[in-house]
């Protein structure tokens, strides 16, 4: 099935008869456990089958600093904090941590992996359902499955899947207070937002677009009631009250998730470095900042955030037009992105149909995608399409490919039309019925992660191999300290 055809589904779908559709308000006892659930089975899904398909021979994922994230989780299942990197925020390796304590290091980041994976899907669901309808939300959450950079991490033993995770939820947060502008919904934005600041200081734009679309729907306030009903979500105070206090407390917790020490997001940006890396030769328009001044939540005054922004707006405008038609960065966007294009330009165009009586719902998408979109331009330019980079851009892409094909189908109101909906989402992503959504489809290739890093350090904890430095002793140390780690590693298919 090509992706033409991927169309003629979702309108056979649209043509079936049934009930008249009803209205989708939100409701806890049955929208949570869906997004919860939809979220656990796909992230069993990615790590337990379709992760294979993209990882070649490799069981897991690692990364070139690999090492940094295993001597940090030891240190901070320890306990030992002064021993955890200043590169990372202690939010993001929690979870590993954590779970490593008792069960060791690997299983612990394979653990956080899977669960954060599972986060990953079902902000992803949420996000959707708060664009378009409940059908969007769960073929949205499939469609992570299909989006390989995404479903890889499931098996990618970094603190890449929780900071990425966090950040999708802090863009569902942002639709979620303007689809319901109401105090709770602007409470969930600034609480989203606030996480992606504890996770990771380059979360910063995320939560500047959510705060924007929070701060917004408190100004606008919920619709105008149903007849004969009150209308409810609190006064434009008590809105940007619920907007703030997450934020707020966040803040405040900030000094216990970038512990001292901390590099600041300015001196975390090496635009320059990777240009240098290419032999492209550029000068920073606008000095780094010194190491004590920049931008760490929670320890720097927020008065300085201006001169961040347009540090971060100058490190953008180094990179050469040219580099974008280079041999190398051309070369990774045809295998890895430009597969995609016509997919997504389909889904797009039937999004905007299918949103164009909701304003708030085509505001929503555009400004919650904005952050996204920004780093999918560096992650092919600079980062030549690595498929840790893409990941952290593409959460987007699967709410797309739901809320077009939500569109297509008239899933909204539907809920028998949305299971049948949702089963076809399941046949197309496991490769049932052939489509480039098929994990054995002829343009997919092997992500070529590396898992070199961690071979050596397992060689290194096990004895047959001598530590290379300080660095891959701490991890080796770490990886010894519970018996059996990394036998949840050698039981993955």
């Amino acid at each position: 099935m090509s992706s033409g055809m991927l169309v003629v589904p979702w309108l056979a779908l649209r043509a079936l008869r049934g009930p008249r559709p009803g209205p989708e308000p939100w409701q806890s006892r049955v929208d949570l456990p869906l997004a919860l659930g939809t979220g656990a089975a796909v992230a069993l899904l990615c790590g337990l089958w379709l992760a294979r398909f993209a990882l070649g021979g490799a069981t897991a994922a690692a990364s070139p600093d690999f090492l940094e994230y295993c001597w940090s989780t030891a240190a901070a299942a320890a306990g030992t904090l002064d021993d955890v990197s200043r590169n990372r925020s202690l939010l993001a390796a929690a979870p590993s941590a954590v779970i490593g304590r008792q069960h060791g290091v690997l299983n612990g980041l394979l653990a956080s992996a899977v669960l954060s994976t599972g986060l990953l899907a079902s902000a992803v669901w949420l996000w959707a359902r708060a664009l378009h309808s409940r059908g969007a939300g769960m073929l949205a959450a499939l469609a992570v499955g299909a989006v390989w950079p995404l479903c890889v991490l499931s098996r990618t033993l970094t603190y890449y899947p929780p900071i990425i995770a966090l950040l999708a939820l802090c863009a569902a947060g942002g639709a979620v207070a303007l689809r319901w502008r109401t105090a709770a919904a602007c409470a969930v934005a600034g609480t989203a937002a606030g996480l992606a600041l504890l996770v990771d200081l380059r979360g910063l734009p995320w939560a500047l677009c959510t705060v924007g679309l929070g701060a917004l729907a408190a100004l606008w306030g919920p619709g105008r009631p149903r007849r004969g009903r009150r209308r409810r979500g609190g006064g434009g105070l008590l809105r940007l009250g619920a907007l703030a206090l997450p934020l707020w407390l966040s803040f405040q917790a900030g000094p216990a998730a970038y512990l001292p020490g901390t590099r600041t997001l300015e001196d975390q940006m090496h635009t320059l470095l990777d240009l240098r890396k290419m032999g492209i030769s550029v000068t920073r328009t606008v000095p780094r900042p010194r190491s004590d001044a920049g931008f760490v939540w929670g320890r720097s005054d927020l008065r300085g955030l201006p001169a961040t922004l347009r540090f971060v707006a100058a490190e953008g405008q180094l990179v050469p037009p040219a580099l974008r038609e280079a041999l190398h960065v051309v070369d990774h966007r045809r295998a890895r992105v430009d597969p995609w294009l016509p997919v997504a330009l389909g889904a797009l165009a039937a999004a905007l149909v299918g949103l164009r009586r909701r304003p708030a719902a085509l505001l929503a998408a555009a400004g919650t995608a904005l952050p996204f979109v920004l780093a999918l331009d560096n992650a092919i330019v600079v980062k030549q399409s690595h498929p840790r980079f893409l990941a952290n851009a593409l959460p987007f892409l699967p709410v797309l490919l739901g809320v077009g094909a939500a569109s297509l189908a008239g899933l909204e109101g539907r809920p028998r039309r949305s299971l049948a909906a949702t089963l076809l989402g399941l046949l197309l992503v496991l490769g049932v019925l052939p489509s480039m959504l098929s994990p054995t489809a002829d343009w997919r290739r092997d992500l070529q992660t590396t898992q070199a890093e961690l071979d050596r350090a397992r060689a290194a904890a096990a004895g047959t191999a001598a530590p290379r430095n300080v660095a891959a002793r701490a991890c080796a140390e770490g990886i010894r300290r519970v018996a059996g780690d990394g036998g949840w590693l050698d039981a993955l298919p």
